[in-house]
C-alpha cells in the first residue's frame, strides 16, 4: 500500500458550498497533468465528500495523513510534493526500503 490523494468533487444544485463549486473537478485534471509531467506513479481517488464543504476545495492524503482545505491550483505542486516524499518517506509495510 502507497500513499494516494483523496479529492472531494461533491457538487450541490444549490447555492450551498461545494468542493466541485471551487473548481475540485478541474483541479483533478491539473493534478493528473502534475504526475504524468513529472513521470510520478501516484494514485488520486475521486470521492463524493470530506464532510468538510464550507472549507472546499478538500483533499487529504491517505492514510492518515495532510488534510487540505481551500484548495486552489496554486497548491497543487505542492500538494504532489508532499504525497511524493510520504511515498518515498514512508514505504508500505513489507516494503523493502
Amino acid at each position: 500500500m502507497t500513499y494516494k490523494l483523496i479529492v472531494c468533487i461533491k457538487e450541490r444544485f444549490t447555492k450551498a458550498p461545494s468542493c466541485a463549486g471551487g473548481g475540485s473537478v478541474a483541479m483533478v485534471k491539473q493534478l493528473e497533468q502534475i504526475i504524468q509531467r513529472r513521470g510520478l506513479k501516484m494514485e488520486i481517488e475521486q470521492i463524493h465528500c470530506l464532510g468538510q464543504c464550507n472549507q472546499g476545495p478538500n483533499m487529504r492524503i491517505a492514510p492518515g495523513k495532510d488534510m487540505y482545505h481551500h484548495v486552489t491550483p496554486q497548491d497543487l505542486e505542492g500538494i504532489i510534493d508532499k504525497l511524493a516524499f510520504y511515498n518515498a518517506a514512508e514505504p508500505a509495510p513489507g516494503q523493502d526500503t
